[in-house]
């Protein structure tokens, strides 16, 4: 991981994460990661293809925080960068 992607991360997650929570909501998580592109998130392959999507966020195991409605920044970030 070089510093150019670690920083695009945070700068893409301060969007998501405005206040500085270290969480993003749940149902924000397939925005953020075609917000991120390609290395770490979607490529355009999984824009607008829903089916796609779906298999993705299927497959995933991440820890939900905050009475199921959360992910946590490092969970995604360690998540994404050993896919």
């Amino acid at each position: 991981m070089n510093t150019h992607l670690s920083e695009h991360f945070r700068d893409v997650w301060a969007r998501f994460d405005p206040d500085a929570t270290s969480f993003i909501r749940k149902h924000s998580y397939p925005r953020f990661l075609l917000a991120l592109g390609d290395p770490l998130g979607w490529d355009i392959t999984f824009n607008y293809n829903y089916v796609k999507q779906l298999e993705y966020l299927a497959e995933i195991s991440l820890p939900i925080y905050n009475t199921g409605g959360e992910y946590h920044f490092m969970d995604i970030f360690e998540h994404l960068i050993l896919m």
